[in-house]
């Protein structure tokens, strides 16, 4: 099976093409899991085509704008446009993506934001829900490990869930995908950053990976946009 790898910005992402539709979709989480084990990738999509449009399917099922990112990047190697709408998993709306430079993603500002506690919120998007911790310091790994575990349970009917720990400016992301049963701990969350910049009321923000690359994100009154590099 013809299998992509890009890098975007983190977040190390295989793409897995299924255009004519011969990999059944039961077979994806077991796919994914192989594939992350041998390409050494933190998340694996599959590239179908519905309704003569391109969609990024993800392993279990979630939204993931890194994924889409990717795909915008595949796209634009495979024919050289720079402009295309793009159906994802986890969501009922079309996307744009432009991949001229940066790969910019736009989306629905199609969110809820709840306070959970004084530095915890909740951030509920279409295919995925993050909860988002604002602390002075990066909690442990293993206590962030423990925080979600603790977490996960109070939410149900996300494909995948996020604990985004944010300090200032930077994010520390670990996503539990259900369907694969899998805690990453991403080294770039697209999905992650919209939500710190949600939950710190910024409307042009940007937020810096654990890769240390950069991601720019602009809340409109209706419209998300998040750009950042791509490398194949």
């Amino acid at each position: 099976m013809n299998t992509f790898v890009y890098n975007p910005g983190g977040n190390l992402t295989a793409l897995v093409e299924n255009l004519d539709g011969s990999i059944l979709k039961s077979n994806y989480a077991e796919i994914a899991n192989s594939k992350m084990e041998s390409l050494d990738v933190e998340q694996v999509a599959f590239i179908e085509l519905e309704d003569n449009m391109y969609k990024c399917a993800m392993m279990g099922g979630e939204l993931c704008i890194n994924a889409i990112r990717s795909l915008g990047k595949y796209l634009y190697d495979a024919t050289g446009a720079a402009d295309f709408s793009v159906m994802s998993s986890g969501l009922q709306d079309v996307v744009s993506v432009n991949a001229e430079s940066w790969v910019t993603v736009t989306l629905p500002k199609n969110f809820t934001i709840k306070k959970v506690r004084e530095n915890l919120s909740l951030v509920e998007m279409q295919g995925i829900a993050h909860f988002v911790l604002i602390t002075d310091s990066f909690m442990s790994d293993a206590r962030m490990r423990q925080y979600i575990d603790e977490l996960i349970i109070a939410v149900d009917g996300y494909p995948a869930i996020g604990l985004i720990n944010v300090v200032d400016s930077k994010i520390k992301p670990l996503v539990y995908v259900k369907d694969t049963n899998t805690f990453i701990f991403e080294t770039g969350c697209a999905s992650g950053s919209i939500a710190a910049a949600l939950v710190r009321g910024e409307s042009v923000a940007t937020i810096v990976q654990p890769s240390g690359y950069p991601y720019l994100i602009f809340l409109e009154e209706d419209l998300v946009k998040l750009s950042g590099v791509v490398k194949s």
